[in-house]
C-alpha cells in the first residue's frame, strides 16, 4: 500500500489579546447625549478625525444668554465711560462694570468651548476599538 504525500494545514488557538502599541482612551469632556457615531469598530481613523457628536442644544441656549450679557455688560461700560471723563460718577463704578464686563466674556468663553468640547475627535491616527455607546447613551 502507497501513502500519498500532500500539504497538510494545522492550525492551533492560543488565549491572546492584541493591543497596539499606542491605546489611546477617547472621553468625553462634557456631559452630553451622543446625537452621532461617525465611525465603526475597526476602522481606520486619522488623528483630529471627528468621531462622536454630543447634543448640543442646552449649550447653544446659554451661549446665547451669556452672549447677551456681554452685550449688555458693554452698553453699560460705554455708558459710563464720558460720565466719568466729565467727573459726574467715580472711577470705581466703571472698573466695576468693566470687571463684570470681563466676568461675562469669560461665562461666554466657557460655554463656547463646551460646545466645541460636544465634538469627540480622534487623538492618534489608528483604528477604533470596542465602541461601548450608541446614540442616545449619555456620557458624563
Amino acid at each position: 500500500m502507497e501513502v500519498p504525500l500532500k500539504t497538510v494545514t494545522a492550525y492551533s488557538s492560543y488565549p491572546v489579546g492584541i493591543e497596539g502599541t499606542v491605546n489611546s482612551a477617547v472621553r468625553a469632556k462634557v456631559p452630553g447625549n451622543i446625537t452621532d457615531v461617525l465611525v465603526d469598530e475597526g476602522e481606520a481613523v486619522k488623528k483630529g478625525q471627528t468621531l462622536f457628536r454630543l447634543e448640543t442644544a442646552s449649550l447653544a441656549g446659554e451661549a446665547g444668554a451669556a452672549k447677551a450679557n456681554v452685550n449688555a455688560a458693554q452698553v453699560e461700560v460705554d455708558k459710563l465711560k464720558p460720565l466719568v471723563e466729565k467727573g459726574i460718577i467715580s472711577n470705581v463704578q466703571l472698573q466695576t462694570a468693566e470687571a463684570r464686563l470681563a466676568q461675562a466674556k469669560a461665562n461666554y468663553n466657557s460655554i463656547t468651548a463646551n460646545i466645541g468640547y460636544a465634538t469627540i475627535k480622534s487623538p492618534v491616527n489608528g483604528y477604533v476599538g470596542a465602541i461601548n455607546y450608541r446614540i442616545g447613551s449619555l456620557v458624563r
